[in-house]
């Protein structure tokens, strides 16, 4: 009796046709993955955004003095916040957040901007709350 070789394994064939099945997956899943972690650092930022106007607003309520920012916006601090840690942006790199603030009116405003070595970017802030703005 004669032992025949079987050769065991995949074809060339076989192998492209699976490497190509991979590939076309993850050229679907790729842009699936980065549109939902963009969406959660979005959703981080205006949770932040909630936050920091409330430990404002908490601030005022027990008399703590707020610096008012009737035109511009200022940055937020720690010492807004009353010692508290600032968080940083995730969504727009190198943004700060902003905020603005009439007492005698009853507003506001936090928001992001991007910040130079002159300051805050007034016309670059992007308001979270107490709405999110266009652009966000």
């Amino acid at each position: 009796m004669e032992k025949r070789n079987k050769k065991k394994g995949f074809t060339l064939i076989e192998m492209i046709v699976v490497v190509a099945i991979i590939a076309i997956l993850a050229g679907i899943a790729v842009p699936q993955v980065t549109k939902q972690i963009n969406n959660s650092k979005k959703s981080a930022d205006i949770a932040n955004a909630k936050t920091i106007a409330n430990l404002i607003q908490q601030q005022i309520a027990e008399g703590n003095t707020i610096a008012e920012s009737k035109t511009n916006y200022s940055e937020v601090t720690s010492t807004v916040l009353n010692n508290n840690t600032v968080p940083q942006v995730k969504y727009k790199q190198g943004y700060v957040f902003v905020y603005k603030l009439d007492i005698d009116n009853n507003t506001l405003i936090v928001g992001v901007s991007d910040k130079d070595t002159n300051g805050i970017k007034q016309e670059d802030v992007i308001t979270l709350y107490p709405n999110v703005g266009s652009g966000y």
